[in-house]
């Protein structure tokens, strides 16, 4: 009686190892294979500010976003006004309230301007980078105001 206990003892701690066992050598393949990468994971808790640092051409600016509670802030493109002579795409801070961050790697043109696009270089929460392109053309970047909301302004020739 003694042994039979002892052998389902031992029978039962090599399952949950083996169990264990199992995960950590095969976690890491099974998350690859369902395509979930660092970046898709949320980066920044609601309600956080996040500072993101756009480069393109040699030329750099920062947009400072400000948390709102139960909110993600993220960087995202708006078509600039029909009067905007000065630029030719506009980054804004924009807030979502989903369950999580939903920041996207890439960046595409407004009104279906394909060639333009930035990509997040590096992210840290509240410290994110993105490097913008247009191929071909020579970038700027600088920081401008309309209704006290700052943006960045992106301008080629």
């Amino acid at each position: 009686m003694i042994g039979s206990k002892t052998i389902l003892g031992i029978i039962g701690l090599g399952t949950v190892g083996g169990v264990g066992t199992t995960g950590v050598v095969y976690g890491p393949t099974a998350i690859e294979m369902i395509g979930i990468d660092d970046s898709e994971l949320p980066e920044v808790e609601k309600g956080k500010s996040v500072t993101f640092k756009v480069s393109a051409s040699g030329s750099s600016a920062s947009l400072d976003c400000a948390g709102q509670a139960g909110s993600f802030v993220t960087l995202d493109i708006e078509k600039p006004k029909p009067d905007s002579q000065d630029y030719k795409e506009k980054l804004v801070c924009k807030r979502h309230n989903y369950e999580r961050s939903p920041q996207k790697n890439e960046i595409k043109g407004s009104d279906g301007n394909s060639n333009f696009s930035c990509k997040r270089t590096f992210s840290k929460g509240i410290e994110q980078s993105f490097e913008c392109s247009y191929p071909g053309k020579p970038l700027t970047i600088s920081v401008k105001e309309e209704s006290n909301d700052k943006f960045l302004a992106i301008q080629w020739s």
